[in-house]
């Protein structure tokens, strides 16, 4: 049995930018192309109209913009995340579109572990974990059941260095 790394990420699109809105989807759209190119990559479950449940973020207007992606190691999600000119560049231009979040940034991410059989087909029921897991994070900070890039756990539950992950990726 292996495991794989679930990696959820939400954000709520300011209402009040429909410049910004559009330039996201633009920049969205093709990330999501260039992330199928990621050899870490296992999958992507964004179930074409599926609304997950809004996080428990408190925002004060805003719509809820969200992805699902599934990793083969933490090493190959650093890569895509701090490497990758692409997600590099949405990083640095896209905040503006966003709603800053109580963490001061403009998305969260969640991180968990699973087993390779835990969520066969189902997108669904695997967005639906990202939102639990995120929920949790929000609410009782990182740990090996729900961690962020910052405060990253290996398959083992123990502690990796963020630096040398970010730096080695």
């Amino acid at each position: 049995m292996g495991y794989r790394l679930g990696v959820y990420t939400v954000g709520f699109i300011s209402e009040q930018s429909p410049l910004l809105a559009n330039h996201h989807q633009f920049i969205r759209e093709t990330l999501l192309a260039k992330v199928q190119e990621e050899s870490g990559l296992l999958r992507v479950a964004m179930p074409a109209g599926y609304r997950p449940t809004t996080p428990d973020i408190p925002v004060e207007s805003g719509f809820l913009t969200y992805t699902m992606t599934v990793w083969r190691d933490l090493e190959s999600v650093f890569h895509f995340t701090y490497k990758t000119h692409l997600h590099r560049r949405a990083m640095r231009e896209l905040p503006d579109a966003y709603e800053k979040m109580p963490n001061g940034r403009a998305v969260y991410d969640v991180l968990w572990w699973f087993d390779d059989d835990a969520y066969p087909d189902d997108e669904r029921a695997i967005v639906d974990e990202g939102a639990r897991r995120m929920d949790y994070l929000i609410q009782e900070g990182p740990s090996p059941y729900a961690f962020d890039m910052k405060h990253p756990y290996d398959v083992h539950g123990l502690q990796a260095d963020f630096r040398k992950l970010r730096d080695y990726a």
